[in-house]
């Protein structure tokens, strides 16, 4: 190869003499050219970006070829023109976003032979033999490679991931992620989205998960700086990347939201341990979605096969939730007429949820730790013969586990550490304002086809938005239920949205009627009762640890485990009873003192069964 030499730029050129074949590129007031010998025929091998062939165009002599992306001959500039008069100029049409619509101009003439670069965006190279003298007879060939230049893309740069709160969302923001790098990078480049078949094959379109395809084209009429395969290669892995987010976060319970940036990053970091087989501890409040998650740690396990069993340490005592953990031998405790088989068994080969693991009682903790630390070795209650399980465990619990000063007396330091490799936290409802649309997006009202989302007016939207919902999706499941049937699209204003919000929550001005079956809330509320309810809980306390709450998870553990099971008794008017009976219907307490649910009654009166109630005196 003698030189490469760039026919681009005027203010970037200079003369090149080579000795062995005398070939000069010169100055010109408006073009650079190459001066070449007289040839009879000239025959250009014309490599093209992106594509992989080159172009052979035989140019005849005292005759001209014009290349481009759209040649206009019509559109070369007068001086050009007037020098060209009477020269028959042939058009070659390059398919190539890169290529300038006027990109060059090469001239066999009478007595040279010419090369005009006519102001392409990104340049041209000439290479030519230098293993002998140049003659340009009909067996010498030209090599002109079009638009060598240019930047190069950095892999990588400007794209994130698609923010979308629906499935049905998924293709435009994948769309409109593209578009917001194509302008960052300056290229001149759309995508859009083809929704439905019939789809037209081409290598610029690009499979969504969805169903649908995301169509890549550069603008008309403009010339890219770089590489279009290069664009091409990017979107293709940055579509793939989101295709595998989108089964990621697909496929769930029909009731399951994961709008939000906070649930899903809570989502990927709990999958991601599931399927590395590592333990999580799911962090947050009652109604937040932590059981969901936490199934949907077993889809994403290694043992996604094996069955998936759930139990809920707070409802049970020391001995009745070691022999549901572990199981028992038949008259192991009172009630055991046959072999007890553990949900540990039960979920062998598969995934074992504990729900409010923070209520579980230190002697099963330590049952439970030996099973961890002996890799699935267990035994039955009053069972001598050692078994194993290979399970794989996740837990969730509203308590503040994560303060040691909280775990302090309450939860095995060591036991938290098997338990805890990989916390979560899930905040509550209120902070995920993307979940609540997308909630009411997927509900419709009752008795009718109209979404929640379409029935509410803007500003009653905003309202639901702004307030607390202390019960999270309960909350919001049950304002759904209480909206009126059939409603117009935005016919909810904000008094109707209001009222559905709050109906069962007790106004701070509205005493309880005295007359119902249940104690009335407003006499556990009032100033005397409080104090004797608050002297009663605070004397238990400083019994048990010698001390009032001097730290935050003290005062966390004061209320939790003195001050509600206090407040539920004397609520309910069961304060006095040695054990509650089992025709309580928990949900009607739960509704009248505005709890989520009845589990949560159930559970604040067996501790205060536990700790409070008056034993008989011995006879």
């Amino acid at each position: 190869m003698c030189f490469r030499s760039e026919v681009r730029d005027l203010q970037f050129s200079r003369t090149i003499a080579c000795p062995k074949c005398a070939i000069l590129t010169e100055r010109s007031p408006f073009i650079r050219y190459l001066l070449m010998p007289r040839a009879t025929s000239l025959s250009v091998k014309l490599s093209i970006p992106d594509q992989a062939l080159p172009l052979l165009i035989p140019i005849p002599q005292d005759s001209a070829v014009l290349v481009g992306r759209n040649p206009q001959a019509n559109q070369l500039s007068s001086e050009l023109a007037e020098l060209l008069r009477g020269v028959p100029i042939d058009v070659v049409t390059v398919s190539s976003a890169r290529v300038s619509s006027n990109h060059l101009l090469i001239w066999n003439g009478a007595s040279e032979a010419k090369l005009y670069d006519l102001g392409s965006r990104n340049g041209t190279w000439v290479r030519m033999s230098h293993k002998e003298p140049v003659s340009f007879a009909l067996t010498n060939d030209l090599a002109v490679e079009l638009a060598t230049l240019g930047k190069s893309l950095r892999i990588g740069q400007g794209l994130k991931d698609a923010e979308w709160s629906q499935s049905d969302d998924f293709a435009e923001a994948v769309a409109r992620s593209i578009n917001d790098w194509l302008q960052q990078v300056g290229v001149s480049a759309r995508a859009a989205i083809q929704s439905r078949p019939p789809f037209e094959e081409s290598e610029d379109s690009f499979p969504l998960a969805d169903g649908s395809r995301v169509w890549l084209t550069p603008m008309m009429g403009t010339t890219l700086d770089m590489s279009w395969r290069q664009v091409h290669d990017r979107v293709n892995v940055y579509v793939a990347e989101q295709n595998m987010r989108f089964d990621l976060l697909t496929g769930h319970d029909e009731d399951f939201v994961l709008a939000s940036p906070l649930m899903r990053v809570a989502h990927r970091d709990l999958s991601d341990a599931a399927a590395y087989g590592v333990r999580a501890m799911i962090l947050g409040p009652t109604g937040a979605g932590k059981e969901r998650l936490a199934r949907c740690y077993h889809r994403h396990s290694r043992q996604h096969r094996g069955p998936y069993v759930s139990v809920n340490c707070a409802l049970l005592k020391e001995g009745l939730l070691y022999a549901q953990l572990f199981g028992a031998r038949r008259g192991s405790f009172t009630g055991a007429s046959s072999d007890v088989v553990g949900v540990i068994e039960s979920a062998n080969d598969g995934t074992l949820f504990l729900d409010e693991v923070g209520d579980m009682d230190r002697e099963v903790q330590k049952a439970l730790l030996r099973f961890l630390d002996t890799r699935g070795e267990y035994q039955r209650l009053g069972d001598s013969v050692v078994r194993h399980a290979s399970v794989q465990i996740v837990c969730a619990t509203n308590l503040p586990l994560d303060d040691p000063d909280y775990r302090h007396g309450r939860f095995r330091e060591d036991l938290w550490y098997r338990l805890g490799v990989k916390v979560i936290r899930i905040p509550p409802l209120c902070e995920r304002p993307q979940d609540v649309l997308a909630f009411l997006r997927a509900r419709t009202l009752r008795g009718g086809q109209i979404r929640v989302v379409d029935a509410l007016s803007k500003a009653a939207i905003q309202h639901v938005l702004l307030d607390p919902l202390p019960g999270n999706f309960r909350d919001l499941e049950n304002f759904v239920d209480r909206l009126p049937p059939n409603a117009a699209s935005e016919s909810i204003d904000v008094e109707v949205c209001a009222a559905a919000l709050t109906e069962g929550r007790r106004p701070k001005d509205r005493r309880s009627q005295s007359n119902t079956r249940i104690a009335p809330i407003a006499s556990a509320s009032s100033s005397a009762d409080w104090s004797a309810m608050f002297d009663q809980a605070m004397a238990a306390f400083k019994d048990d640890h010698g001390e009032t709450p001097k730290n935050w998870g003290q005062l966390h553990h004061f209320i939790e485990k003195y001050i509600k099971p206090v407040f539920v008794a004397h609520s309910c008017d069961l304060a006095g009873l040695a054990e509650p009976s089992k025709s309580t219907n928990y949900s009607e307490l739960a509704r009248r003192l505005l709890i989520s649910d009845g589990s949560t009654v159930k559970s604040h009166l067996l501790r205060y069964v536990e700790r409070f109630r008056i034993k008989p005196s011995p006879t």
